[in-house]
């Protein structure tokens, strides 16, 4: 366990005997964090807390002077300059270990003037890996390039990269542009309107030479134009409703079904995104035969909308036991219809009771999770799950729903956190569920905002293109 991470708006600054400069804390391993290289460095944003201050290592001085202020604003830079030269006066021996701190302070922090687009960015690529359920590859692609193209002095090749991303997506921005204007999906909706006209100057912009760009400044146009009223749509409410569905706490990580199946949990760091079933108790698993002849039969259920790829999709499953460190049987997973499913043989004879299955994809594979951090690793998912509905409720300026989900998370994820806490020490993840229900309550005029808690009326949290088009397809029809 970690120490508890402060939520704050003065950040600490260190220094270490190799150079690299630390600001702010850490907000933990993924899915905690949303990590962003930048010029220099390396920026990670809470997506539980996307309008605080980020974390930052920052190898290089050279680095720091076109993005650290844009980021975190002047005052500290300028602090970290100021620690920089007390380091410089610190003795360092051959004997002194790597990475030990020659220098701390703190700053008080104040959003620079591109936090916003870098906080939305390295939480859109969050949201490609982690969401629990698909969004768009072409919106994200495109409200990637849309960031990336107004962060030249920032993110490392940016403009390629925003070049790269938008004349590939140009005619699907086209074609989206062209559909919601006419339908008039955007009315009132005025900051979709403005990232849609972003996207379309951008695009228009670095790839003038394109037939459609005449085309795409004309959309923009239309784009800046936009205003009405809001009728929102209703298409997710099923998947909210599964999405919200709560699931039982229970020590371990296999239930026993009437059925003579048992359950167990897919760890999401371990597979690709999309590609299984976001609920608890996703893979399914019984023993066949007996004695030396022993095999196992897997089968996990898939995404709702998993397509296929034949090249890039390998699933596998692992059986393990407490007391062996070496799995006793490993299978290949196929995808049938709505499911992935295997066999293997046990290498020996084994109890089902001491059985442990994981599931996997060999380049994502990690040592598997038992015991507390198995307990840990399954609260992680349902903060994924609680934090993705919150962003829906948001997107639909919901008031009473967000309410709601501050009770239904207030009694479970953030109590299962709570005991977990009180039984193995301290975890900070604690502290950000909590504080994310206190923002919702204050969000929805329940409860006065606090300025320690995430301000959910921020734009860091609005919802992207992708999470919007759930709500009202953007795409023609």
């Amino acid at each position: 366990m970690t120490d508890a991470m402060p939520i704050t708006r003065s950040l600490p600054v260190l220094v270490d005997t190799v150079g690299r400069a630390q600001l702010g804390h850490h907000p933990g391993p993924a899915p905690r964090s949303a990590p962003l290289y930048v010029c220099g460095g390396l920026l990670i944003v809470d997506p539980f807390a996307p309008d605080l201050a980020p974390y930052a290592e920052v190898d290089a001085t050279e680095g720091e002077g076109a993005w650290l202020p844009l980021a975190y604003g002047e005052d500290v830079a300028r602090t970290l300059r100021a620690t920089r030269r007390s380091a410089a006066k610190v003795p360092v021996s051959a004997d002194d270990p790597a990475g030990r701190v020659l220098a701390r302070d703190s700053a008080p922090w104040r959003p620079g003037l591109h936090h916003t687009p870098l906080a939305r960015l390295a939480v859109l690529m969050w949201l490609a890996r982690w969401a629990p359920f698909p969004l768009s590859p072409a919106l994200l692609d495109i409200e990637a390039g849309t960031l990336l193209a107004a962060l030249p002095d920032v993110v490392e090749d940016a403009e390629d990269t925003a070049r790269d991303l938008l004349v590939r997506r140009a005619p699907d921005l086209a074609a989206i542009a062209t559909s919601v204007l006419d339908r008039g999906v955007l009315a009132g909706e005025h900051w979709v309107a403005a990232l849609l006209r972003d996207a379309l100057t951008a695009t228009a912009h670095l790839a003038e030479d394109l037939p459609l760009a005449p085309r795409l400044r004309d959309l923009a146009d239309r784009a800046c134009l936009e205003a009405g009223e809001d009728n929102a749509a209703d298409t997710m409410d099923s998947e909210l409703r599964r999405l919200i569905e709560r699931v039982p706490a229970y020590e371990g990580t296999t239930l026993r079904r009437a059925d003579g199946w048992r359950t167990a949990d897919v760890d999401w760091a371990q597979v690709p995104p999309n590609a299984v079933a976001s609920h608890e108790g996703a893979i399914r698993w019984r023993l066949q035969g007996s004695g030396e002849d022993t095999g196992i039969e897997v089968g996990v259920d898939a995404a709702d909308q998993y397509v296929a790829d034949p090249v890039g999709d390998r699933l596998a499953f692992r059986v393990y036991t407490p007391t062996r460190p070496l799995p006793v049987a490993i299978g290949a997973l196929e995808h049938g219809a709505a499911s992935w499913r295997g066999t293997a043989r046990l290498r020996e004879p084994v109890h089902p009771d001491r059985l442990h299955v994981d599931v996997y994809h060999p380049a994502w594979a990690s040592p598997v999770r038992s015991g507390v951090a198995a307990a840990l690793a399954a609260a992680e998912r349902q903060a994924v799950r609680d934090l993705m509905v919150l962003r829906t409720h948001l997107a639909r300026d919901d008031r009473r729903q967000l309410v709601r989900w501050a009770e239904i998370v207030g009694a479970d994820t953030a109590a299962r956190l709570t005991r977990i806490e009180e039984e193995h020490g301290l975890d900070p993840l604690t502290a950000r569920v909590d504080g994310l229900v206190r923002a919702a309550l204050a969000a929805a005029g329940n409860e006065p905002p606090d300025p320690a808690n995430p301000q959910l009326a921020s734009p860091e949290w609005r919802p992207t293109l992708a999470e919007w088009s759930r709500l009202r397809p953007l795409f023609p029809a």
